[in-house]
């Protein structure tokens, strides 16, 4: 398709920002960014534009944005990084992007979502080795108590997907994975945590739930305040 599109969009300081992937071998992927004030202008006279991606650690392409803290959180396959201070002059726009972590991103674009932990608001996400949070320029494992349900994990049948919900006045952060229970028979469960524990020694505390219907993805959905998630 003509104009922009691409797999993940955001709004930060009162633009629209969208990530396209590489699509040919002289195409690199990108990020975009709307004129302010307008998320359908693009047009470079009036302060929009395109930025290939120029951070060696991406590996492939950018996966998912999320802002939090007055800052705009682009994840790659293979790397984090963050944008902030964007400001127009002349028609041009520029910005600050640092690299926050050049080792640690995610294929799983359904798991990234906003939590405040007791480290502070921030982003969660998952990848193979596990679940991790984002706080300020630094990302933490918080899983290691689902590190034998990780190894054992079948990601190619479920996609792994995350939401958020308030469940019984306690806000969680909730991940669906398939894998296998202590008798070896595939399970697909739903890991949750409320954000409490400490990730520089243990990670966050986990307690797992199930559905009687097997699910295949999760959402959340968000109603005056009230976060839910649906299967």
């Amino acid at each position: 398709p003509s104009g922009i599109h691409g797999n993940a969009g955001e709004t930060y300081q009162n633009r629209a920002w969208v990530t396209t992937p590489n699509e040919t071998p002289s195409i690199p992927s990108i990020i975009s960014q709307s004129v302010g004030g307008n998320g359908a202008d693009f047009n470079t006279g009036d302060g929009g534009g395109s930025t290939p991606q120029q951070d060696s650690s991406l590996r492939a392409t950018f996966t998912a944005l999320r802002q939090t803290n007055g800052f705009l959180y682009y994840f790659g396959d293979s790397a984090i990084g963050v944008i902030s201070n964007p400001q127009t002059v002349g028609g041009n726009t520029t910005y600050s992007n640092q690299n926050v972590d050049p080792q640690r991103g995610t294929s799983w674009p359904g798991t990234v979502a906003q939590f405040t932990t007791s480290l502070g608001p921030g982003i969660m996400f998952a990848n193979p080795q596990g679940v991790f949070v984002v706080v300020g320029g630094q990302a933490q494992k918080v899983s290691g108590d689902l590190d034998g349900l990780f190894a054992n994990g079948d990601f190619g049948t479920v996609t792994p997907t995350a939401a958020v919900a308030i469940i019984y006045g306690i806000t969680v952060y909730i991940i669906l994975i398939k894998t296998v229970d202590y008798n070896g028979n595939a399970v697909t469960i739903m890991c949750m945590t409320d954000g409490r524990g400490n990730p520089r020694q243990d990670g966050f505390r986990w307690w797992l739930a199930t559905q009687t219907r097997a699910l295949t993805q999760i959402r959340s959905s968000e109603i005056n305040s009230n976060l839910q998630t649906w299967g």
